[in-house]
């Protein structure tokens, strides 16, 4: 069966104003990819939003609560919809220079924590990430290879790709579904309906915001990294 994952990211820059670092992957059948965008695009229109507004994380507020709590509930009723990030607590504390690579090098690394338990070699994969910058291609290509080795997984059933985030639903939810893990994360928090928005989804996913989730629960998987 071939598989879609759409992969974003919360937080990589390095910043001392913010410690917290998510990297997420949101994985559907191929087949229902078409399916899935047009119902997220009919939620938008049903609250009142033009199908091309852009759902992000930074876009929420009191006014479009109700919306952003409807995208919670189709993500969680929809089967074919499984959700899996990393969380690095502080990223400002890395020791890069101890492992002989860059915080760009890292991102990827997490990137393949967060895919090695999705990817299985029974399957096909286009995996797509959020466009970063011109070098992305390069560090994709190296990702790709140790995906492939580590998941034994041939050379035509893995394909990585980059597209921009107004162009997919998904990614725009992956985007708020790493948005929601972050806040959850962050000492301080300042918004009142974006903690309304991790307490309710709290309340529907069911498992921790803050801790690794058991590796079992397919649905929304949490895995906080830690330093060795």
């Amino acid at each position: 069966m071939r598989y879609s994952i759409f992969c974003d990211e919360s937080g990589h820059l390095l910043d001392l104003q913010q410690k917290v670092m998510v990297l997420g992957a949101l994985q559907a059948p191929k087949e229902r990819v078409a399916s899935i965008s047009a119902k997220l695009k009919q939620i938008k229109r049903d609250h009142g939003l033009n199908e091309h507004w852009e759902l992000k994380w930074t876009k929420i507020s009191n006014s479009k609560i109700d919306y952003y709590k409807s995208i919670i509930d189709y993500f969680m009723d929809e089967k074919d919809l499984h959700f899996r990030c990393v969380v690095v607590p502080d990223k400002n504390i890395l020791d890069h220079e101890r492992f002989d690579r860059s915080h760009d090098d890292f991102y990827y690394v997490m990137f393949y924590y967060a895919l090695r338990e999705m990817i299985y070699n029974r399957n096909s994969y286009d995996v797509f990430f959020d466009y970063k910058d011109a070098f992305q291609s390069e560090k994709l290509y190296v990702l790709k290879k140790y995906l492939q080795d580590q998941c034994v997984i041939n050379v035509d059933s893995l394909r990585l790709h980059t597209i921009q985030s107004y162009e997919s639903q998904l990614i725009q939810l992956t985007d708020l579904l790493i948005g929601v893990i972050g806040y959850a994360n962050k000492e301080i928090k300042s918004s009142a309906a974006k903690t309304e928005l991790v307490d309710y989804t709290q309340s529907q996913v069911k498992v921790s915001l803050v801790r690794s989730s058991a590796l079992f629960n397919k649905k929304f998987n949490v895995f906080v990294w830690s330093p060795r």
